[in-house]
């Protein structure tokens, strides 16, 4: 086996390694939160305050990684705490303040894993010529067999989470020390700030619809496994329609770069925007052991059209010393700051009004947000500054 190819086995593993982890931890860890007795409103709380500190983490980490010769020596860092700060939560149980203050501290650091994953990801297939969409796909695969996996053993007892999370997250630590890393240069964008990022007008655009979409998806993540099992359907087959949910999104991993060639970074986004909001209106009104399959393999037009469009952007117009703080502003995009509103407001409005009439507001929200980013989508992008794509004027 030559060395290319064995570099490139090891790096799509441990790339795979982090996809795994997120299979194990966030379906299932909000029926932990209720398995121990805590309500809606409490679940919601918790969700957003772990949002929050994964908000406030993420910069920092994003600022020292891109400043840093290696990124990898931080990311090791992160990996132990992570792994250090799971069994906080798993110990906290149904203290509430307790949970809340180990849940801010796991958010925190596991909410640095994704971005940094990826930035070591995507600046290597650069570098080594690697084709990133195989490699998050691989990722995607990870994810799928891991939460169906997870689903059977946690229908036994939910707290076996914890060690399988943990397991995973110290054997990417041992890999870390076997994969190939790029040494980049620095240069005066080292030092730059992340409002640089917001001189790129149409970027900031798309992350403003992005965001008003992952709000609806960050309430889909937090209450979905606490919806589907009141609705009687089994923890087995939560997980099996996870699996089939990551599945569904392989054709647009497999196929973005020319169906971004096709039809554009407009259209795709829009038909992530649409799929959106007839998702929710049919978990508003269908969901059932008979149609749940059915509704994961909707996911496939979701999330991931908008990841890979805000990714390629990423790749192809931001620089190279701020592509970690790009994606980290993804990532608080799709997750963090999204996640605070979707947790914690979703949560209200669920006590209130029950979570199948707050999936009913989702859809009104992705229709609407749909409809203004067609009629508003910039349709020549601004001239980008130097700082930005790295050219020099």
């Amino acid at each position: 086996m030559s060395s290319e190819r064995k570099n490139l086995i090891l790096i799509s593993t441990f790339y795979m390694l982090f996809f795994m982890a997120g299979g194990v931890i966030s379906q299932y860890l909000p029926l932990f939160y209720s398995n121990v007795g805590f309500n809606y409103k409490a679940i919601g709380t918790i969700l957003s305050i772990g949002s929050i500190a994964s908000v406030i983490a993420q910069p920092f980490v994003a600022s020292f990684s891109d400043k840093s010769n290696n990124k990898i020596n931080i990311f090791r860092i992160i990996m132990i705490s992570t792994f250090i700060s799971v069994w906080f939560v798993f110990f906290s149980g149904n203290r509430y303040i307790l949970m809340l203050i180990a849940a801010s501290i796991f958010y925190g650091f596991s909410g640095c894993l994704q971005p940094l994953n990826d930035s070591i990801v995507i600046e290597m297939s650069k570098y080594k010529n690697y084709k990133y969409q195989t490699i998050r796909l691989l990722g995607s695969l990870g994810f799928a067999v891991m939460t169906a996996f997870t689903g059977i053993i946690v229908a036994k007892k939910i707290e076996y989470i914890f060690p399988m999370y943990a397991g995973i997250i110290l054997s990417a630590f041992v890999i870390s020390y076997f994969v190939p890393t790029v040494k980049t240069k620095k240069s005066h964008l080292s030092t730059a700030k992340f409002t640089e990022l917001f001189k790129d007008k149409k970027f900031v655009f798309f992350l403003i619809y992005a965001f008003l979409l992952s709000i609806t998806n960050a309430f889909f993540n937090s209450f979905q496994g606490i919806y589907s099992k009141e609705k009687g359907i089994s923890l087995a087959l939560i997980g099996i329609g996870s699996m089939i949910g990551s599945f569904s999104q392989f054709p647009a991993m497999a196929f973005f770069l020319k169906l971004n060639r096709k039809f554009g970074m407009k259209n795709l986004m829009l038909t992530a925007g649409i799929a959106y909001a007839v998702r929710w209106l049919l978990y508003a009104t269908v969901l059932s052991s008979k149609t749940v399959l059915f509704l994961w393999a909707t996911h496939g037009l979701t999330y991931i059209l908008l990841f890979l469009c805000l990714v390629e952007y990423t790749r192809e117009n931001i620089a190279d010393e701020l592509s970690t703080r790009a994606l980290v502003l993804i990532n608080l995009i799709l997750f963090g700051i999204s996640g605070i509103t979707g947790s914690a407001l979703g949560g209200l409005l669920s006590t209130a009004y029950g979570i199948k009439n707050v999936f009913f507001m989702c859809s009104i929200i992705c229709i609407i947000s749909a409809l203004l980013f067609y009629w508003f989508y910039p349709v020549k992008s601004e001239k980008q500054e130097s700082i930005i794509n790295g050219n020099s004027k």
